[in-house]
């Protein structure tokens, strides 16, 4: 077993110093500005089992900053690269990006720790996923919330988004992008995981902020910061217990007082030309060509009908690197060229909560 002092990794890694400086290389395509989304206050729906929830155990329920989540999950899903989360019925599906194009591929890894005394050990080994390994997630017994929610937040006293609002991850299907329905493919989504217990968040935004755009440099609108790593809690009662079957491999992750449980979905690139990962390899100010600015465009490739215009994802301005609070594994030093998920969540977006 790896053991790893959490608070000792973070506290070295720190953030990394960086001064924000606007992607003025790129001005050039932005031929027609739009302003930048505003947040307005939003008009809570509430779940219809909320009076039997204990809300307390999920967020701050006072103070300026309300809404800001507390550790008390039992597991938590950490997902990071090139994915889509799709709302099928009850459940999220989240499918994870494996077709490869002229000069990239995903290759989902999965790790799992058990957090004890605020130190991560890593269970077992690295799990290597292969397309068409069949995944499932099985919960028992679950506390607090049953079924699937997504983190739907008021904005902060300054205005802005909270960071943990789920809707920081990018709506493909909502009116910021083609407010109209898109036919994934499932061969391209593969493997799958049906979630059908948790709260789904952003787990940590890119402090680098991007605009959506055209190739010509039209039909501009600012986008802001996105999800880079996407959580997803799961509170459980004594006695409960988490499984999770990877092919032949049984996860068992039962509920104990004082322990914690991390399962990390790593899909990111691999560059097939230059046979490594993707590690600073991206351009994100190329001006041209969209296979070096990020692998936002392989989003395209899971599609059945592409739009017939493919908007972009395009960085407006750099933001200093940060480390997500994460186990054993060290953020990148910048987001300018994030891998990361966007959703499939229909014209309203993903349902509310809380």
């Amino acid at each position: 077993m790896t053991r790893i002092n959490r608070r000792d990794y973070l506290k070295g890694m720190g953030a990394v110093a960086g001064t924000i400086a606007s992607a003025g290389g790129l001005e050039v395509l932005a031929q027609h500005r739009h302003e930048i989304a505003t947040f307005p206050n939003l008009t809570q729906q509430q779940p219809k089992d909320k009076l039997k929830m204990d809300l307390s155990k999920i967020y701050e329920q006072s103070g300026p900053r309300k809404y800001d989540l507390v550790s008390s999950q039992s597991v938590k899903l950490i997902f990071s690269g090139l994915m889509a989360f799709s709302r099928e019925g009850t459940t999220c599906v989240v499918g994870f990006h494996s077709k490869e194009s002229g000069k990239h591929r995903h290759h989902l890894r999965i790790k799992v720790f058990r957090i004890e005394a605020d130190t991560c050990t890593l269970m077992g080994s690295e799990i290597q996923v292969s397309p068409g390994t069949s995944m499932q997630l099985q919960v028992t017994q679950p506390d607090v919330l049953n079924g699937v929610y997504y983190l739907h937040l008021p904005q902060l006293p300054d205005g802005t988004r909270h960071e943990s609002d789920f809707r920081n991850v990018p709506n493909l299907e909502g009116p910021d992008w083609y407010n109209s329905d898109l036919n994934a493919q499932a061969d391209v989504h593969n493997p799958k995981l049906i979630v059908e217990n948790g709260l789904f968040y952003t787990h940590q935004r890119t402090t680098s902020t991007f605009r959506r755009q055209t190739s010509e440099g039209n039909d501009v609108l600012e986008v802001g910061s996105i999800a880079n790593y996407i959580g997803a809690n799961i509170y459980l009662k004594p006695g409960g217990q988490v499984k999770l079957t990877v092919g032949a491999q049984v996860i068992t992750l039962p509920q104990v007082a004082g322990v914690k449980y991390e399962v990390q979905f790593y899909n990111h690139c691999f560059n097939k030309l230059k046979n490594k990962d993707c590690v600073n390899e991206f351009k994100p100010y190329h001006l041209t060509d969209k296979t070096e600015r990020n692998d936002f465009y392989m989003n395209y490739e899971g599609l059945h009908h592409p739009p017939p215009v493919e908007y972009l994802l395009v960085i407006a301005a750099k933001g200093p690197g940060s480390s997500p609070d994460i186990c054993g594994r060290p953020g990148r030093a910048t987001d300018e060229a994030p891998c990361a998920g966007v959703g499939f969540g229909g014209r309203e977006g993903f349902p509310s909560f809380p």
